[in-house]
């Protein structure tokens, strides 16, 4: 019988592994989810909207995008993902790592899932459907671009807010960490803004894209981080603290001692 060996960074300090089997379940699960979702777009059509003849709504000029697919993929992944491996020169941990990780990419894939879902069942046309020849003119509710940038920059936001603990601590709070925190929302505004510019998006799309793109990415990160307001918001979830960032043990079961603070026998 062949046992894998558990890599070096899956260990803090002490040397107890907190990479847990669930952990691998999601990124499976989250992979599932995105993956059924984005193949709707190839064999689920949009639902075929009335139009009536001459609507100036759907007549502006076809424009190229301001920002292309690929640049807001690159901007959404690298951006975060170099802010996660430069936060690691402080912390040194894999396990803070790999949350933030796991955390980007479920954010993308399960916003990029309900939104996809969404365009084709409303099956909205595009402000300059009238130029169109392909189905994606009616995939206009809500944004996919606004989803995708406030989904992922809301992780990164909260995860900065999290590290220099600016609703958790007292003293540490500040106007400059605050703007620092959250200036990756001006990368998403923008991005979601220019989805009007270039008349591929309504404004209520992009609000409502928006919205649900931040909502996703406060829920995918409060999965593996506590409460920014909690002492600890700078540690992931999974393993209860015991000394210096990253050395931390597993809960253990209960014991007679635990069980005679609560008032409660074991007998």
């Amino acid at each position: 019988m062949v046992s894998a060996r558990i890599p070096d960074w899956c260990f803090p300090k002490e040397g107890r592994a907190w990479f847990l089997a669930v952990y691998m379940w999601d990124w499976i699960i989250v992979t599932i989810i995105g993956g059924v979702g984005f193949s709707f777009t190839l064999y689920v059509p949009p639902f075929d909207r009335f139009l009536p003849l001459d609507d100036p709504t759907v007549s502006y000029p076809l424009l190229p995008d301001i920002v292309p697919v690929w640049l807001l993929l690159l901007l959404c992944f690298v951006i975060p993902i170099a802010a996660f491996f430069i936060a690691q020169y402080w912390v040194r941990s894999g396990h803070d790592l790999h949350h933030a990780l796991i955390s980007l990419y479920g954010a993308f894939m399960i916003a990029g899932a309900i939104t996809t879902c969404v365009k084709l069942y409303t099956g909205r046309y595009r402000p300059d459907w009238d130029n169109y020849d392909t189905s994606d003119g009616r995939q206009s509710f809500p944004s996919g671009h606004s989803s995708t940038a406030f989904s992922m920059m809301t992780v990164l936001s909260m995860y900065w807010c999290g590290k220099m603990k600016i609703f958790s601590n007292e003293y540490s709070g500040s106007m400059a960490k605050l703007f620092g925190a959250f200036l990756p929302q001006a990368l998403a505004i923008f991005i979601a803004c220019s989805r009007t510019r270039d008349y591929h998006h309504n404004f209520s799309d992009i609000l409502a894209g928006s919205l649900l793109g931040a909502a996703v990415g406060i829920v995918v990160y409060f999965c593996y981080y506590p409460s920014l307001f909690h002492p600890e918001c700078d540690r992931p979830k999974g393993l209860r603290p015991a000394g210096p960032y990253g050395a931390r043990v597993q809960d253990e079961p209960p014991t007679q001692k635990s069980y005679d603070s609560m008032g409660v026998s074991m007998v």
